[in-house]
């Protein structure tokens, strides 16, 4: 499955370089007014001499654009050209498509009216944080842009959104008005001036499908670091799936999971294909008439995240090696105590060193467990920088 994260490294070389940007003006007939990143609108198509070129405004602008710009009717304004980007729009052999890529469309900076040039600056886009979780919602509506399903609607003003920029595949295609469809993921942001391609828009949210399936817990499963990340549910039909959640979820969900009751457990459907050991993202459990909600969204094949670290200088015997499915060694413990991870560079260097009962000294950071985190054995978790056996020392880049 393609994301729109990939999209960056699709980008030409020659984008990637410092653009250069020159304000220009334009005149075409207005062919449509579209939807942008978050379903507000924010994009003018101007037909100019039979070629689309499309155009972005702040979506803070939509109220005025709606009420001043009329398709069919033909539009001056003026854009800050990506200089770059215009070059090599010249040497496409098909002229009369337009990138669905808003990376390669040019900002509008003002609109000529009748009573002059209307001033569009520059507006910092606000970033929201703020998920959320939506389990058998009912769809009552959608939303199809040049022939493509963008979004569906639901109750209250609740719109899913997944426009073709951010997914290569086809995510609603399957959905039916009246369908009860789960998803969840990131808010967009909605301010003042926000105009919206259907009517009495509320709320909009990325369209992350949630997959819901009838279970039983089976056992819960750990990091090679012995960090708990994720639990393995045995289905109604026998089948066993595997899904992970962030650490510091672990203590809540195994405070809240039931042994041996059904439940129902949603996840995302997002997988990489390349990646077939990263575990979907869990993110609701139900049990009897109570919810769980994991509304962490992004932790594919990262569940144990980022964690604070103290300095640590530590000395004693190698009591334990542990190796890769390959024989290549990613960890010691060191009197019993802790979990030392080993990289692949220093496992291919000091390899033959490491041999159990070693007097072995380390210097370098420990990991801080979070709160609500599960360690299934009771180690220190510790990142070397330096590290001194057999009277060689060992110093990790750290760029």
């Amino acid at each position: 499955m393609k994301v729109f994260a990939i999209l960056l490294l699709l980008v030409p070389l020659k984008l990637a370089a410092q653009p250069k940007f020159e304000v220009q003006e334009f005149t075409g007939v207005v062919k449509s007014i579209g939807s942008g990143f978050g379903f507000a609108l924010q994009q003018i198509v101007l037909d100019i001499n039979g070629e689309p070129n499309g155009f972005l405004f702040h979506p803070a602008y939509g109220s005025w654009v709606v009420k001043n710009v009329k398709v069919g009717e033909t539009l001056t304004l003026r854009a800050n050209v990506n200089l770059r980007y215009a070059e090599m729009k010249k040497k496409q052999i098909d002229r009369t498509k337009i990138s669905s890529v808003f990376f390669f469309h040019d900002s509008i900076v003002a609109i000529k009216t009748n009573q002059g040039w209307y001033e569009m600056p520059a507006i910092k886009e606000e970033v929201t944080t703020k998920t959320e979780v939506f389990l058998d919602k009912k769809v009552t509506g959608d939303y199809v842009q040049d022939g493509k399903r963008l979004a569906l609607i639901f109750e209250n003003g609740l719109v899913g959104y997944c426009h073709a920029i951010l997914s290569t595949d086809d995510k609603l295609g399957d959905i039916k008005i009246g369908d009860r469809v789960s998803f969840g993921s990131f808010r967009r942001h909605i301010g003042p001036g926000f105009e919206f391609p259907i009517p009495n828009v509320k709320d909009v949210y990325y369209f992350n499908r949630l997959l819901d399936v009838e279970a039983k817990l089976h056992s819960y499963l750990f990091k090679q670091n012995f960090v708990r990340v994720g639990v393995k549910f045995k289905s109604t039909d026998g089948k066993m799936i595997s899904v992970s959640f962030p650490s510091d979820d672990a203590q809540r969900i195994q405070e809240f999971i039931k042994p041996g009751e059904p439940l129902k457990f949603y996840y995302s459907d997002f997988k990489i294909d390349d990646q077939p050991l990263a575990l979907p993202e869990l993110h609701a459990i139900v049990q009897n008439t109570d919810t769980l909600y994991i509304r962490t969204f992004g932790f594919f094949g990262g569940a144990d995240g980022r964690h604070e670290h103290e300095p640590v200088d530590i000395a004693g015997k190698i009591t334990r090696i542990n190796l890769t499915a390959k024989g290549n060694v990613s960890s010691l413990i060191i009197n019993s105590e802790y979990y030392v991870e080993i990289d692949a560079m220093m496992a291919q260097q000091l390899a033959l060193h490491f041999q159990k009962g070693k007097q072995i000294s380390i210097q370098g950071k420990q990991r801080v467990k979070k709160v609500g985190e599960i360690y299934q054995r009771d180690y220190q978790i510790v990142v070397p920088e330096r590290l001194t056996i057999d009277g060689k020392t060992f110093s990790v880049y750290i760029p």
